[in-house]
């Protein structure tokens, strides 16, 4: 009855076949299990990096205005406006997390690492060639971040278009 080429067997191994698949995978093996795909991995770490690179603009500005100086104050807005289009370019696709990471990270680190010194340097001083010194870095720093960041918010776009997008986020008030 349940000899090797038996249609018993192949009933018995089939019927063992299907139950282990169904016990595995239920009764509609498409059906979402809830488990993270890679574009909601993508998409969680995009949404840690905006978050972390929006509290380091917020870090940034603050200590700017700690100095009330209109002149660092608007090179400095100048800056995180561009900040925030290569962060709105990461919302739109987070497929390119870990590009928009380096470029994002490393640009940020470094103004914080020129911010925080000159600001107790000059708080405590008052000294005019730090503050032109700090100025000069901080445009050339600004204006070189903002031709990569172009680089990032131009991706798959015509020229007119990213044009288009850059004078409407830069014609909208500052968020408080």
């Amino acid at each position: 009855m349940f000899g090797t080429g038996s249609v018993a067997n192949g009933l018995v191994q089939g019927g063992l076949a299907s139950s282990l698949c169904l016990v595995a995978f239920g009764f509609d093996p498409f059906r979402d299990k809830g488990l993270e795909t890679a574009t909601d991995i993508r998409r969680h770490a995009a949404d840690e990096l905006q978050t972390g690179a929006q509290a380091r603009l917020i870090a940034i500005r603050t200590r700017i205005g700690q100095l009330n100086d209109p002149e660092l104050s608007t090179h400095t807005e100048t800056f995180c406006r561009t900040a925030a289009l290569v962060i709105k370019a990461l919302a739109d696709d987070p497929d390119r997390h870990r590009e928009l990471r380096r470029h994002l990270g490393h640009y940020l680190v470094e103004i914080n690492s020129l911010i925080d010194p000159f600001v107790t340097h000059y708080r405590t001083t008052g000294e005019s060639t730090a503050r032109s010194e700090f100025l000069a870095a901080l445009v050339g720093f600004e204006q070189e971040f903002a031709k990569e960041a172009w680089r990032f918010v131009t991706d798959g776009r015509n020229s007119l278009e990213a044009q288009l997008s850059a004078l409407k986020s830069r014609m909208r008030p500052p968020a408080a």
